[in-house]
């Protein structure tokens, strides 16, 4: 049961951590000039979003904007923007890896263990499995892109919305 609860925090803290992190897929077009134009005119001002901010940035933002799927930052650094950039590739890189190392423990234990297991612990495995798949089976289509002081992450949709 212990090993059901623990594997059930890491997907809850992976899902978590997933919202603002993105894949390394090719990054999308982004009309850049308008998101800009729109992030002044709808005067964001800066805030400080904890589950956004693990990095401590909020100082550096000169706006930002969490819309319809899609997290625009404006940075005052370019050097900054690209930092913050990376360490959003290499975090969502090795969320990826975990729900894949995750994945094959979950099958593994069904496989091994399938005669010391409750039937409710193997539909609990089963069930994460399949959330898991079906994750992963999706990961690309959310993304993160950069140019110079602004960084975006979102959905592919929300990425093409934007730009309309």
């Amino acid at each position: 049961m212990k090993r059901i609860l623990a594997a059930i925090l890491v997907v809850v803290l992976a899902l978590s951590s997933m919202i603002i992190l993105s894949s390394c897929g090719a990054k999308p077009k982004l009309d850049l000039e308008k998101a800009k134009d729109n992030l002044e005119a709808e005067k964001y001002s800066v805030s400080y979003d904890k589950d956004v901010d693990e990095a401590g940035i909020e100082e550096t933002l000169t706006a930002y904007k969490d819309d319809d799927g899609l997290v625009i930052m404006k940075f005052d650094s370019s050097k900054l923007a690209k930092l913050y950039y990376k360490q959003l590739k290499l975090s969502r890189e090795q969320e990826k890896e975990s729900k894949k190392l995750n994945l094959e423990i979950y099958k593994f234990m069904i496989k091994e263990y399938e005669d010391k297991l409750s039937s409710d612990e193997i539909d609990d495995y089963k069930e994460e499995i399949d959330d898991i798949e079906k994750e992963l089976k999706d990961w690309d289509d959310y993304v993160i892109g950069k140019s110079g002081k602004t960084v975006w992450a979102g959905s592919k949709d929300a990425v093409k919305a934007s730009k309309g």
